[in-house]
């Protein structure tokens, strides 16, 4: 822009923390369009600046000094961007690489637990409230790898799968209806798993005696 404009060209600045990044800059800038001709408003501050603006010192006052309190709202600004980025780092929800992490450590302890018991991508980065493009970069780092529901979808979960779930809800401290949730299904669908999972047992016992036998 600044090479472009010509003598007699106006250009129009919203802001004059929009022209520059400090006070240095901002005057300098003006000096400069002002002695090639080309007019200069700041439409926020209401401000105009064009050739023989030095003798306007009010103008030049209020220049100066409403580019020195944006330059300091500046500084505060990258200040406290600081401050959170390191309060940030000390619980644990931001980057080494400086991008801000979108799951917690909860989220991520959450994330594990839902995926071994064969949740697919969708529906947990629809539980987490994340992208999936998301969800497959936090899989890939914690090495997670989703198994692919059958076609059909008739069974929601593995035998595995369906003893895990079993072990969880018996250290679960909530209500049934709450763990279901948890889960995604009906109540129904979790006790209908959970005597699968007694069966499972079981059978797997009788299984065990019969080889000591």
């Amino acid at each position: 822009m600044l090479s472009y404009a010509r003598a007699g060209d106006t250009i129009i600045v919203h802001s004059i923390d929009r022209l520059a990044r400090n006070l240095t800059d901002l005057l300098g800038i003006v000096n400069l369009l002002t002695e090639r001709g080309i007019r200069l408003e700041f439409y926020k501050e209401n401000l105009v600046f064009q050739e023989g603006g030095e003798s306007d010192p009010i103008s030049r006052l209020l220049l100066a000094t409403l580019g020195a309190f944006a330059e300091f709202e500046r500084v505060i600004m990258k200040e406290r961007q600081r401050e959170g980025i390191a309060q940030a780092k000390q619980r644990g929800v931001y980057a080494n690489h400086g991008r801000s992490l979108k799951l917690s450590k909860k989220d991520i302890t959450r994330m594990k637990e839902l995926a071994e018991l064969g949740w697919t991508k969708d529906k947990l980065a629809r539980e987490l409230g994340i992208h999936p493009r998301t969800l497959t970069f936090y899989l890939k780092r914690e090495g997670i790898t989703l198994q692919r529901e059958p076609t059909g979808r008739k069974h929601l979960f593995s035998d595995e799968q369906t003893i895990v779930l079993k072990r969880k809800f018996e250290a679960w401290e909530g209500k049934k209806g709450e763990f279901a949730k948890t889960l995604g299904i009906p109540r129904g669908t979790l006790d209908r798993y959970l005597k699968k999972a007694e069966a499972l047992l079981s059978q797997s016992e009788v299984q065990s005696q019969a080889s000591l036998q």
